[in-house]
């Protein structure tokens, strides 16, 4: 990364407050493993290989596995869409709908 020859490929979303994000921001110095570096490197962008199923699907998964589920934790994304997703499936009638905040323990019969 510090260096400007080479070029950083980020081919998926980045989640905020990552140092994947840091990069596709191009901050100057981004810390790595403690250590802070300079970006000197190109970076690029390309969003369309992501892997991760989108709302809707995640939708359609929990309808598929039916009121049986006894809990949901939604524990990836950006907070403000995590809380989105939970308060839909509260309205469609899912109980056990948590979106887990840093550092809280669940314990789980």
């Amino acid at each position: 990364m510090e260096n400007p020859n080479n070029t950083i490929l980020v081919i998926g979303y980045m989640a905020k407050h990552t140092l994947g994000r840091r990069i596709v921001e191009r901050r100057r110095h981004v810390r790595v493993f403690g250590v802070e570096r300079d970006l000197n490197a190109r970076v690029e962008v390309i969003n369309s290989f992501s892997a991760h199923a989108d709302r809707d699907e995640l939708i359609q998964y929990v309808e598929a596995c039916g009121k049986q589920l006894k809990g949901i934790f939604i524990v990836h994304g950006d907070e403000d869409q995590s809380l989105a997703l939970a308060t839909h499936l509260k309205a469609k009638g899912f109980e056990g709908v948590v979106v887990p905040m840093p550092k809280q323990f669940i314990e789980i019969d």
